[in-house]
């Protein structure tokens, strides 16, 4: 969990740090500690789903430069496999959820990054277009997933879509957990 004594870094109740407006971000690059790589940083936007087509293009542009900054600036280590682009349409397995969807996977749009401290490595939030299932009776509406669980559309590798249930699990069973 985040430390709450980062000067000047507004600290969320669950003890991350939220990068969402330029305010935030001239916080963070602004701050006194200058590693940040035991926190928890999530470059996002809460109001993504309520954002105009025109709204959500510019907040992409803005998380995705400020991300860029914040590695630049040397406060977070860079991905070690690049990450897809905040406003790319994905489709992400869903995991840990039993039982999750019958496909296995849903699509989506990339609308975040986080650095997750506790496995040193950056996270794509996909929020899926519908609901990919339930869990305990509540629509799985996105995935918080590392970047060998998200498949741009259109992009080089296999989809998730052109799997079989059984494939995927499959691969979800034999997968080197990948830092990234």
């Amino acid at each position: 969990m985040a430390r709450t004594h980062l000067p000047g870094l507004h600290i969320q109740q669950d003890g991350t740090v939220e990068v969402s407006s330029q305010k935030e971000l001239d916080r963070l690059l602004c701050c006194t500690t200058h590693d940040l790589s035991s926190e928890i940083i999530v470059v996002a936007d809460p109001h993504w789903l309520e954002r105009s087509k025109e709204g959500q293009t510019s907040i992409a542009e803005f998380l995705n430069s400020a991300r860029e900054q914040i590695i630049d600036a040397g406060r977070l280590p860079a991905p070690v496999v690049e990450l897809p682009a905040v406003g790319a349409r994905a489709e992400s397995v869903v995991t840990s959820r039993k039982p999750g969807p019958d496909c296995r996977y849903g699509v989506g749009t990339v609308t975040g990054h986080e650095w997750i401290s506790l496995n040193g490595g950056w996270t794509i939030h996909v929020t899926f277009d519908q609901p990919a299932g339930t869990w305990c009776g509540m629509p799985i509406d996105g995935t918080c997933s590392g970047p060998e669980l998200v498949h741009v559309i259109g992009g080089p590798g296999r989809a998730w879509s052109s799997m079989t249930p059984d494939e995927i699990d499959a691969f979800l069973k034999d997968r080197p957990r990948s830092r990234s």
